[in-house]
């Protein structure tokens, strides 16, 4: 049995817009990886289920505080079983499949579906989605997530694929709520255990995000 959601993906994105994605061929130093992203502030967390070891990272990543941890490139129910028996607390697909979407949310799991058009994305919403990836993000561009969210603005869009620091204001004045991230973010120290070189980007990318958030002025 997973933990007790206490909150939800869109809280934790409130205060840091940042999903963090880790995707490797080899989970070396997976379990070290995403313990330093936490530990920098990089709260939320999504660990493909192809990479070596995922589950029992996530098994791991789900008991240390403060961390919000998720399962990546979810295609069938028996990675939505995995997720759940991880302690997974949302799933994260490339594609829209409704009835995915509903075996999520039947799981008690938070399901963030991809999607690009807008018959997508309102096919994933009315399933019960908590958000969409707008993926391929960087293809698409923000220009493309503010006309999507023209008709539908309740919409939450987590844009991925592709976006750096330098791009984040944009996506954020777009209407996104947070951001997938993944190699201009954790880099190969999924690979090398390059810790210290992934502590230093994980800040930068706190401390640029942070700046990037227009401040409440009430």
């Amino acid at each position: 049995m997973g933990p007790v959601v206490t909150s939800s993906l869109l809280d934790q994105l409130a205060t840091m817009p940042v999903l963090a994605i880790l995707r490797s061929g080899t989970g070396a130093y997976l379990g070290s990886a995403a313990a330093a992203l936490v530990e920098c502030g990089v709260t939320c967390v999504e660990v493909t289920v192809p990479t070596p070891g995922s589950a029992d990272v996530v098994e791991d990543l789900s008991r240390m505080p403060g961390a919000y941890v998720g399962m990546g490139t979810v295609r069938s129910v028996s990675d939505l079983d995995t997720a759940v028996g991880a302690g997974a607390r949302f799933v994260v697909s490339p594609h829209t499949d409704v009835d995915l979407i509903r075996a999520a949310v039947d799981r008690g799991l938070e399901a963030v579906p991809g999607a690009m058009t807008p018959s997508e994305v309102v096919a994933a919403v009315d399933a019960g989605a908590t958000a969409v990836k707008l993926f391929p993000a960087s293809h698409l561009g923000p220009g493309y997530l503010s006309a999507l969210r023209a008709p539908l603005p309740d919409v939450p869009f987590i844009a991925t694929g592709g976006i750096g620091l330098t791009d984040v204001g944009e996506w954020i004045a777009a209407g996104a709520v947070g951001f997938g991230v993944g190699s201009p973010l954790v880099g190969d120290a999924i690979e090398t255990g390059g810790l210290e070189a992934l502590r230093s980007r994980a800040r930068a990318w706190v401390d640029g995000t942070r700046a990037s958030v227009p401040q409440d002025e009430s």
